[in-house]
């Protein structure tokens, strides 16, 4: 096993490499769609980069869509 494969990730990480926000990823976590995970403690979860990769292989990844208030939430569409 290479040293990139052992690789341990945040939450944050797997979104960035999966292209879903952090939120979706964190669901992935709690749902078994991307396993094994590891919990440190109660707050803080890892992830091996094989974990990652196994779950990419799968080809099941659908990034989320969002509208654009959700990206930002005091900005207002007006409909014209």
């Amino acid at each position: 096993m290479s040293s990139d494969s052992a690789r341990a990730l945040t939450p944050k990480e797997v979104s960035a490499q999966l292209g879903l926000c952090t939120r979706t990823a964190l669901n992935y976590i709690r749902s078994e769609r991307i396993k094994p995970v590891y919990r440190l403690n109660k707050r803080v979860i890892r992830v091996p980069q094989h974990a990652v990769d196994d779950y990419l292989a799968q080809g099941k990844v659908v990034p989320e869509t969002t509208s654009t208030a959700a990206h930002n939430p005091g900005q207002r569409r007006i409909a014209v």
